[in-house]
């Protein structure tokens, strides 16, 4: 269906990919662009989703500690409003934050997993066809 992450991906080690079939890259979110955001496929029915990603690491390289606590929060606080609220006019949260540590490295992430809406998203970034 589409390519799968390149083995040794901070995101591949993320418990996610147990429910989850991640692809390419197809858009970024959020302050500062730190949301990577991944085409998906849920593996138990295979519908189509997008798995948000957010790597710490690329949060370290733009700010300041304090800077990169602030993103973290926001981040985190966001994705628990999305979850509280329904509202067919708002993207459905489909797999709440999944978090990773490897082991070993400085690299951890975070994951979310919501409904697909490719043209939704490349109209928020400014994409036209």
């Amino acid at each position: 269906m589409f390519a799968k992450f390149k083995p040794g991906q901070p995101s591949e080690t993320n418990p996610i990919t147990q429910y989850y079939e991640i692809g390419r890259q197809i858009g970024s979110a959020g302050p500062e662009l730190v949301w990577k955001i991944y085409e998906a496929v849920r593996k138990s029915d295979k519908r189509e989703a997008a798995v948000f990603c957010f790597e710490k690491r690329c949060a370290e390289k733009l700010h300041k500690p304090k800077r990169r606590e602030t993103i973290t929060e926001i981040l985190r606080f966001s994705v628990r409003q999305l979850d509280r609220f329904k509202h067919p006019k708002m993207l459905t949260l489909y797999h709440p934050i999944e978090e990773s540590r490897i082991i070993g490295t400085n690299v951890e992430s975070t994951i979310i997993t919501r409904e697909y809406r490719l043209p939704m998203e490349m109209n928020r970034m400014g994409w036209t066809k």
